[in-house]
C-alpha cells in the first residue's frame, strides 16, 4: 500500500466532478495522479478503458501509464494516455470520414514535424516577402507561430497591414498543406476541436468513450489545449483531474496560459482546488531561497512549501568577472567540493553556454565531462540531483530582455528546486559592477 501524506490522500480520493491539484516541487504529483487512476479504478467509478490520460510529452504519459499497471495489473492497458497531439492524430484516424469532410482532405495526411514546418514555411515566405514591408522573416515566421505581443506593437502592425498579411498568408500556407496532404502539430488540434465544436454525435460519442479525463502539467495548457479539454468533459457529469504547478510554468512563449491555473475558477466555477506542498526532493535551505525568490512574482498561486528532509543543504554563490572566471569556479566545484558527480548537473539559460564550458572544462581534463549532465533550465524541468551548478546568471543572460519578466523568474525557481542537497550559483556582476538583478533577488553576494 502507497503511503500518501493528508494532502495526497485528499486529491486522490475517487470522487468526481472537476478539481486541480496545484503540486508544487518535489510534491509527489506523480505519485498522487497514479493513486488517483488506481482509486478510480478500483472503486469502479471507470474502467481502465474509460480513462484518459493528456500531458505534454510522451515520456510523462506512458511512465504514469506503467506505474499504474504495476499497481493495479495489467488490466491498466486499457488506458488511453498520450500527449494532446498524439491524442488528436488517433482522434482524426478514428473519425476519418467526418475528418475528411470537415477538412478538405482526400486521402489521410503525412505528418511533419516543427523543424520541418519551419522549413516549409521560410520557404513560402521568401515567395511573399515583399507583402511584409522588410520584416524580417524569421520575425515574420516568428508571429505566425505565435502573435502574443503587447498591444501597441499588435497595432503598429495593424496599421502597417502586417496582421492582415499574416492572417493571407496563414489561409494560404493550410491551403498548401491540404493539396500537398501534409499535417502539423496545430492542424491536428485545430481539426480535432472543429469536429468536436460542430459534430454533437462526435462530440457525444467522445464524452462517453472517456468518462474520467486526467491532464498533467496543467499549468502548460495553451488556448486550443483548452477548448480541446472543455469539448471532451461530459456537461452533465464531467470527471476531470487536473494538476499542475503555476510556479513551474515556462512555455509562455509556446502559447501556454498560467491565467488557466492561476484563475481556474473563471473557466471551471464548480472546480475543487488542491494544494501539495509537502517538498521530499530538497533541503529547507533550498526550498527556504527557492521560495523567497518565486515570491516576488506577483501573479502566482499562494502556497508556501516545507522541507520533509529537513535542514542541512549546502547553498554558495560565486560572484565572477566573465565566463573564463566562471569556469574556474565550477572547475573548482568539481574537483575539490566532495560530491557525486554522477548525480550533478550544470544548468544554464541558453544552449550557446554548454558549447563554451564544456570545450574550455575538456581542455583541462576537467573530471565532470562525459560525467555530469548539462541542461538548460527548460530541459531540467521535472529532474532531481543531489547537486546542481547553476551558470550564467546575469542581466545579459537571465532575465532574457524580449521575454515575460515573470516567467523568467520561474525559469530560475525551476532550475532552484532541481537540488536536493547542494546548490551552487555563479553569477555576474552587472555593467556598473552592481548584482545582477536575480541574484539581488536572491539575496546573493557581491563577493
Amino acid at each position: 500500500m502507497t503511503l500518501l501524506n493528508k494532502q495526497q490522500y485528499l486529491a486522490s480520493l475517487p470522487a468526481g466532478g472537476i478539481s486541480l491539484v496545484i503540486a508544487g516541487a518535489g510534491t509527489g504529483k506523480t505519485k498522487t495522479i497514479i493513486e488517483k487512476v488506481k482509486n478510480i479504478i478500483n472503486h469502479g467509478i471507470a474502467e481502465p478503458e474509460d480513462i484518459l490520460i493528456l500531458t505534454f510529452s510522451n515520456k510523462a504519459a506512458q511512465e504514469i501509464k506503467e506505474r499504474v499497471k504495476s499497481g493495479i495489473s495489467s488490466d491498466a492497458d486499457g488506458i488511453s494516455s498520450g500527449t494532446f497531439h498524439s491524442f488528436c492524430l488517433n482522434f482524426l484516424r478514428e473519425n476519418t470520414n467526418a475528418f475528411f469532410y470537415s477538412s478538405g482532405f482526400k486521402h489521410f495526411p503525412e505528418v511533419i514535424d516543427q523543424e520541418e514546418k519551419n522549413k516549409l514555411q521560410m520557404d513560402l515566405l521568401r515567395n511573399s516577402k515583399d507583402r511584409f514591408l522588410g520584416i524580417p522573416l524569421d520575425v515574420a515566421s516568428g508571429l505566425l507561430e505565435n502573435r502574443r505581443l503587447d498591444k501597441h506593437s499588435l497595432g503598429k502592425l495593424n496599421d502597417l497591414g502586417i496582421i492582415k498579411e499574416l492572417d493571407d498568408f496563414e489561409q494560404r500556407f493550410r491551403q498548401y498543406k491540404i493539396s500537398h496532404n501534409l499535417i502539423d502539430f496545430s492542424d491536428m488540434m485545430r481539426f480535432a476541436i472543429d469536429m468536436l465544436s460542430n459534430n454533437k454525435t462526435i462530440r457525444e460519442q467522445a464524452a462517453n468513450t472517456y468518462k474520467y479525463i486526467l491532464i498533467d502539467e496543467f499549468q502548460d495548457t495553451s488556448e486550443d489545449n483548452l477548448k480541446l479539454i472543455k469539448l471532451m468533459v461530459d456537461e452533465k457529469n464531467p470527471n476531470l483531474f487536473l494538476v499542475g504547478d503555476d510556479w513551474q510554468s515556462i512555455y509562455g512563449f509556446r502559447g501556454s496560459r498560467i491565467d488557466y491555473i492561476v484563475r481556474l475558477r473563471k473557466y471551471f466555477p464548480d472546480a475543487v482546488i488542491y494544494k501539495l506542498s509537502v517538498n521530499y526532493r530538497s533541503k529547507k535551505e533550498i526550498i527556504k531561497l527557492s521560495n523567497n525568490f518565486i515570491r516576488k512574482n506577483k501573479y502566482r498561486t499562494r502556497k508556501k512549501l516545507k522541507a520533509v528532509r529537513g535542514g542541512g543543504g549546502t547553498i554558495k554563490n560565486f560572484c565572477v568577472n566573465s565566463i573564463d572566471e566562471e569556469v574556474s569556479v565550477i572547475r573548482s566545484i568539481l574537483e575539490k567540493d566532495k560530491i557525486n558527480l554522477d548525480d550533478t548537473a550544470l544548468i544554464y539559460r541558453n544552449n550557446w553556454q554548454e558549447d563554451y564550458i564544456r570545450k574550455k572544462l575538456a581542455i583541462d581534463g576537467s573530471p565532470d565531462v562525459d560525467v555530469i549532465k548539462y541542461m538548460t533550465m527548460h530541459s531540467s524541468k521535472g529532474l532531481e540531483f543531489g547537486s546542481v551548478i547553476i551558470a550564467g546568471l546575469s542581466d545579459k543572460i537571465i532575465p532574457d530582455a524580449s521575454a515575460d519578466i515573470e516567467e523568467e523568474r520561474r525559469l530560475l525557481y525551476v532550475a532552484l528546486t532541481r537540488a536536493k542537497d547542494n546548490l551552487y550559483i555563479v553569477h555576474h556582476k552587472s555593467a556598473d559592477g552592481s548584482l545582477s538583478l536575480f541574484a539581488s533577488e536572491l539575496g546573493l553576494e557581491k563577493s
